[in-house]
């Protein structure tokens, strides 16, 4: 007698959509947790004599909003937080390494290391009481161990904010991992390891799993870490051993999902063990018990992503459905995993992981089915000719192009569903996914399927898992060679810069805060233009991001004040990500290694370059213009800071200065030969040894507003502000980076002009 299957509900769905809106409420508004414990407590008592689904879901949203006020928003922790945005404190701590630590060399050639602390016990100068939960420590000395307890002393200190746009801004992101406020310890004595294995058995468990896993994919590989890392991404979600090279090229072709651990992964460990369980003539329900927790623990081995646990969930309620009599709905599915995820961390609903995740699902359900119908209908013969009169040929041709339909119409749906995200977080869109993706994903397929392979393999012979991973390496090769060929097609990916709210302005200036360096980004009549690039190794982590975020693909030219390190140090890694249509260079020679450096590189790559000197001039656009106003062509220095470009920015009636880090020499030369300073707002740097932003000098600027770089290092703070002191009394505003972050300058149509800081 056959059990009867009955008409599959979808109760969880509107209860997840309840969560959603108390998560979000108390996340937005700061409601005291006692009036939401008593409201939770109402709703509950009303609900039980007068059971209905409104007093339900009004139950459900109150108790999240509960448990996100509770865990995060009013956290010992988060009050600690608020305190230390007005002075750091001296503070000692006992606690339990709670993340896999990073190590690194300072440049002083001194080891150092990052990592979560769960804190047991934390005492210092204003401080009641002990204050648990998460924070970040920076570690002086040999590094501990995951688990490891330790004592530190040190400096508890606000998270570092972003300081410009564009950039990954961290602060926020560890405040939703639940990690507030960082402690820097200065030196080795200050840092103590007092025990070891304290910390939670999954964790550690999941590691040393992670690392067993490893060793077995690179079992009898050659020597090739970008291949080996793309395996063990792949296979197990360890994106922080891929290069930040390959990253870029999955990124670009819209493939970067499959280095997460996602519903794909799932699904074909479910069906390798499906297939396995078969012969032995195991029943669907004992095979079932097999499988849920072989998911499950593979969830934990690869850090419990939400992409990963709404995969298991819902495989987990798919395979136990018949079990009870019931039809499996997805949508059911997807609001229980979405239920467990905010049910363990709250904070999950606010990270881009969860959001594309469950879109993406929530979109393939909705098209991907109408999509492959329509692709589908191409390839039918004449809808009149009965099935059974099909040729052979007709039905291999209809059965090839079901399958392309398929694949296609997942495809076409995923991107859709990817493409606000793409554009939000990444400033990305690639058309070239569509295509890339469907020779990519049957490709990550069978490295995926390898990699689980090699696993199994190596626990009958290793020999057989050295057969196994070198497979898996051709296939690897073979999908990294695909992805960079998608990379390459013109137009294939473009970045895009968000609407901003308010007019557009003539010409924009945006100087970012580089520390010592300048990098100025120009934009003019939709062109772009930098004056400097910064450091090199603030390319990738400002300049890049920044450049990225606001839509720029191509530069139309860069100009390089000097060369100091810090102003043209990133300038060989801008010309070979934006390919700017012209290089400008002042024609002194200098000492400066890095300048030499990339006058060979250029040689080397056959691009001029244009040198600058005074009275030069750059049209930005209709009306705005670029004028150098220093070095004359006869100048003979010695010190590069003395043979610096110094800028006129000229549109719709405002001026800009730009003096880079001119000395007293220089701002001495343009008192006598340059009658035209004048200027609305004046960008300057800090001379090397010598004097800067003279009085005489300011006075014949007579700036509205001064924005000046980092100092150097080692001035002392008194020293700017008592230079500051007397430039504000007469009623100049002056932005120091190292307080406001960047700056952005607009200059609009009506002659209108706006300064803006990156920080308040």
């Amino acid at each position: 007698m056959e059990a009867t299957i009955l008409r599959p509900r979808k109760p969880l769905l509107w209860i997840a959509l309840a969560a959603i809106v108390g998560i979000v409420a108390a996340d937005h508004v700061a409601l005291p947790p006692a009036p939401l414990l008593a409201g939770a407590g109402i709703a509950a008592a009303v609900a039980i004599i007068f059971p209905s689904r409104p007093l339900c879901l009004l139950l459900v949203a109150l108790a999240f909003a509960e448990l996100h006020t509770m865990r995060h928003v009013e956290s010992p922790a988060w009050r600690m937080a608020l305190a230390l945005n007005e002075s750091p404190r001296a503070i000692r701590a006992e606690g339990v390494v709670w993340s896999q630590p990073v190590a690194f060399t300072d440049g002083r050639g001194r080891q150092r290391a990052t990592f979560w602390m769960k804190t047991d016990h934390l005492t210092g100068a204003g401080i009641q009481r002990g204050i648990g939960g998460l924070c970040l420590v920076r570690w002086s000395g040999v590094p501990p161990a995951l688990g490891d307890l330790v004592e530190i002393a040190g400096s508890a200190q606000a998270l570092e904010e972003t300081r410009n746009p564009g950039e990954f801004d961290t602060a926020a992101w560890l405040r939703r991992q639940g990690v507030y406020f960082q402690i820097v310890t200065p030196s080795q004595t200050d840092c103590h390891i007092t025990g070891h294995d304290a910390g939670p058995w999954g964790r550690a468990y999941a590691t040393s799993a992670r690392e067993w896993i490893n060793e077995r994919l690179a079992l009898g590989l050659p020597h090739d870490p970008e291949t080996s890392a793309l395996i063990s991404s792949m296979v197990l979600g360890m994106r922080g051993e891929t290069p930040p090279e390959m990253k870029d090229l999955f990124q670009k072709t819209g493939t970067l999902h499959l280095f997460a651990v996602s519903g794909l992964n799932v699904a074909m460990l479910a069906t390798i063990a499906w297939h396995v369980l078969k012969p032995l003539r195991i029943r669907r329900g004992g095979a079932t018990l097999v499988i849920i927790p072989l998911l499950a623990a593979y969830a934990i081995i690869t850090g419990l992503g939400a992409s990963c646990v709404r995969a298991t969930v819902m495989a987990a309620i798919i395979l136990l459905a018949p079990l009870l009599a019931r039809r499996a709905s997805p949508m059911n599915g997807i609001a229980a995993a979405a239920l467990a995820i905010l049910a363990w961390d709250t904070n999950q609903l606010f990270s881009p992981g969860f959001q594309l995740s469950f879109v993406l699902v929530l979109v393939i359900i909705a098209l991907a089915r109408p999509i492959q119908r329509r692709i589908e209908a191409f390839a039918l013969p004449d809808e009149f000719i009965p099935r059974r009169l099909w040729t052979a040929a007709q039905r291999t041709r209809i059965a090839a192009w079901g399958a392309f339909a398929a694949a296609a119409g997942v495809t076409l749906s995923a991107w859709i569903g990817s493409l606000l995200f793409m554009a939000g977080y990444f400033h990305l869109v690639s058309p070239a996914a569509i295509v890339a993706n469907l020779v990519a994903v049957p490709l990550a397929f069978i490295v995926l399927s390898l990699g689980l392979f090699s696993l199994l393999a190596g626990l009958l012979a290793a020999p057989l898992a050295v057969i196994v991973n070198h497979a898996n390496w051709l296939s690897a090769k073979a999908l990294l060679g695909a992805v960079a060929a998608f990379s390459k097609i013109p137009g294939g990916h473009v970045y895009v810069e968000l609407p901003r709210p308010g007019p557009e302005p003539a010409c924009e200036i945006t100087v970012l805060d580089a520390g010592e360096g300048a990098v100025v980004h120009l934009r003019a009549d939709g062109r772009d233009w930098l004056v400097d690039a910064g450091h090199q190794r603030d390319y990738e982590r400002t300049l890049l991001p920044y450049l990225r975020s606001r839509g720029v693909n191509r530069l139309e030219g860069i100009i390089l004040t000097h060369g100091d390190s810090t102003h043209v140090g990133g300038a060989a890694a801008v010309i070979w990500d934006f390919a700017p249509r012209w290089i400008a260079d002042t024609p002194d020679r200098d000492l400066s290694s890095v300048r030499r450096s990339l006058h060979a590189e250029l040689a080397a790559r056959s691009l001029g370059r244009r040198f600058l000197s005074r009275g030069d001039s750059i049209a930005l656009g209709p009306d705005a213009t670029l004028r150098v106003l220093y070095p004359p062509r006869e100048i003979e220095r010695t010190q590069a800071d003395d043979k610096a470009l110094v800028l006129m920015l000229e549109a719709q009636g405002r001026r800009v200065l730009l003096t880079s880090d001119a000395g007293f020499h220089t701002e001495q030369w343009m008192l006598a030969h340059e009658p035209g300073l004048l200027a609305d707002v004046l960008v300057k740097g800090w001379a090397d040894r010598d004097l800067s932003g003279t009085p005489d000098f300011i006075a014949a600027a007579a700036p509205r507003a001064i924005i000046c770089s980092g100092e150097e290092f080692g001035k002392s703070a008194d020293s700017l502000a008592g230079w500051m002191a007397p430039i504000v009394k007469n009623g100049t505003v002056v932005l120091p980076q190292s307080r406001h972050g960047a700056v952005r300058i607009a200059i609009f149509r009506d002659a209108g002009i706006r300064v803006e800081t990156w920080r308040p």
